[in-house]
């Protein structure tokens, strides 16, 4: 009997990658990278490191593979948060704030929870702020502009990468194979 491998989803959510300033990484790149990985189904969504991909390996074992190629191509450690179709459904479903406007509501995510020592993080203004498994939400109620609240002043930061609510739905929409419009 032949053991059949299943192809798995992933979503792999890229720190600090845009199309200009100091994460130069055009999209069509990071398709051809993953594709180079042979990860199969490639897509990107926006131009802020959003991939959607399948592949036999786990989340981790994808995660590192690119994880490596990415520190190859951009000359630097990149970080990538992976998580599965599911886990995004079972994400959005856990929204704290589900009275925010989506394009001031963030979810920051990690690819594991950071220590509770770690998660010293006080609002400034009026930001509404609530830990979940592996995410921190942050409502800013008056728009990010005016906040007196900065994901680097959290040491974890570096290990996460954030993401609007809007651009949540999206990442679901792609994955479930609706069109976006």
């Amino acid at each position: 009997m032949v053991a059949m491998t299943i192809a798995l989803t992933h979503i792999a959510l890229l720190r600090a990658v845009n199309v200009g300033g100091t994460g130069l990484l055009p999209m069509a790149r990071l398709r051809e990278l993953a594709q180079q990985l042979g990860f199969a189904q490639v897509r990107t969504l926006l131009a802020s490191g959003n991939l959607i991909f399948e592949s036999e390996l786990s989340s981790a074992a994808a995660a590192s593979r690119l994880t490596q190629a990415l520190a190859t191509e951009m000359g630097k450690p990149v970080e990538v948060v992976m998580r599965r179709p599911a886990e995004l459904d079972e994400l959005l479903a856990a929204n704290p704030f589900p009275d925010a406007a989506s394009n001031r509501l963030l979810a920051t995510l990690f690819n594991a929870d950071p220590l509770p020592s770690q998660r010293r993080v006080l609002a400034q203004k009026a930001e509404r702020l609530h830990w979940g498994e592996r995410v921190l939400w942050i409502d800013y109620r008056e728009g990010m502009a005016d906040s007196k609240l900065r994901l680097p002043d959290l040491p974890e930061a570096s290990r996460g990468t954030a993401r609007n609510l809007n651009t949540l739905r999206k990442l679901q929409l792609a994955v479930q194979g609706q069109a976006l419009g």
